[in-house]
């Protein structure tokens, strides 16, 4: 693929993102109207709120604004990055040791992770 072709491959991804997005908020989620970035998010934060602790976005993740909740999901072994074995790790991680072992399941949750390089 040239570089134009992967160029225009990516403006159309984030236009279908863009569109995906503008189109859960109309239709009342409050993550996907804070995703497109509002002056005043404060009032969404509001309505996430009242969704419960633990709320799925029509996005399609998991949203919550409980401190102790997310703290929680971020130190827990059983929630880190995989990926299926077929596909490869992304271009960050080809080039460094760290990330050899990419298709096996993490040790570590998400908050313990080293920092990105």
């Amino acid at each position: 693929m040239s570089e134009l072709e992967a160029e225009h491959r990516a403006h159309y991804q984030a236009t279908v993102v863009q569109e995906a997005l503008r189109t859960a908020a109309a239709d009342g989620d409050p993550y996907a109207s804070i995703l497109l970035v509002p002056d005043d998010p404060y009032p969404l934060y509001e309505q996430l709120r009242e969704r419960g602790t633990l709320h799925r976005s029509a996005v399609g993740v998991w949203t919550t604004t409980s401190h102790r909740l997310a703290n929680q999901i971020l130190r827990d072994r059983r929630f880190g990055v995989r990926t299926p074995k077929a596909r490869n790790p992304p271009s960050s991680c080809r080039s460094t040791t760290r990330c050899s072992d990419w298709t096996r399941p993490t040790t570590h949750g998400c908050a313990s992770s080293p920092p990105p390089r």
